[in-house]
């Protein structure tokens, strides 16, 4: 959230690299960008870490927020799959 809590957010949803960086430039105050292979925008590139690393590093650079959405329905048996992304993702610092 923004420092001023009257303030609203805006949350900007970026599927490729050039829209999360033209949300940067535009002024959202964060930026949203789906979790590889678990998020709900089945059309999205899905990023590498690498990328995801240098998305974060450009938006905490600008000053703004990146989440990361993890968004989509489970099945038990992607459930380790998924622990293991979250572990990969907690070392990239994303804001959520």
């Amino acid at each position: 959230m923004p420092d001023n809590p009257l303030k609203p957010e805006l949350l900007a949803p970026a599927g490729t690299i050039a829209n999360f960086e033209t949300a940067v430039r535009a002024g959202a105050d964060a930026v949203y960008v789906g979790a590889p292979g678990l998020n709900a925008r089945a059309l999205a590139k899905h990023f590498s870490p690498a990328e995801l690393a240098a998305m974060i590093d450009y938006g905490h650079r600008a000053g703004i927020k990146v989440y990361l959405a993890m968004n989509s329905l489970m099945k038990e048996d992607e459930i380790p799959q998924a622990v293991e992304l979250l572990a990969l993702l907690e070392g990239l610092r994303p804001d959520a």
